[in-house]
């Protein structure tokens, strides 16, 4: 008869009915981890089998959205939330980033920032950096491509306060 421990490991592969099915029939009393009683294999069966349910990732579009957003401005998060069968997190979230919503395409569904660097120079200059390195065979660290690049900013007249050398 599995113990909570047992019952635990089972859960955690995805074998908790099994678990159950098995205390079950080890004993004459039903017992499922530290529950005990006729209806506890089945009742703690349910309830785990409810935790384990993964949620599929949904994505939106921003039409979608803006109607969300609009519902909810005229009758609260709550209630858009669940007019739209949506979670009221993302609600507030949509609001929040409403002027990027309502100015993009209404097919878009993410919004990722760009997708180059605001100084193509500087991103230039330390991919060159990078492969006059490489070539010679020596090892290039993320710290010492920061490092050129601050240099190339500063070089290029490119303020500190705009100009942020990030590892990617």
């Amino acid at each position: 008869m599995p113990g909570a421990d047992e019952s635990y490991q089972y859960h955690k592969a995805g074998l908790f009915q099994h678990a159950c099915t098995i205390s079950s029939e080890a004993s004459s009393r039903p017992s499922c981890g530290n529950l005990e009683g006729a209806y506890s294999s089945l009742s703690c069966t349910i309830v785990m089998e409810e935790e384990c349910q993964k949620t599929k990732r949904l994505s939106y579009a921003a039409k979608f959205k803006r109607k969300v957003i609009q519902c909810a401005e005229e009758k609260g998060n709550c209630r858009a939330a669940a007019i739209f069968g949506v979670d009221g997190s993302n609600v507030r979230l949509w609001r929040k980033h409403k002027t990027s919503i309502n100015g993009c395409q209404a097919s878009q569904r993410k919004f990722t920032g760009p997708k180059e660097g605001q100084f193509p120079e500087t991103d230039d200059a330390v991919f060159s950096f990078f492969q006059e390195k490489r070539k010679t065979g020596l090892f290039v660290s993320y710290h010492l491509l920061r490092e050129e690049a601050k240099k190339k900013a500063t070089s290029l007249n490119i303020p500190r306060s705009r100009f942020k050398a990030s590892k990617g």
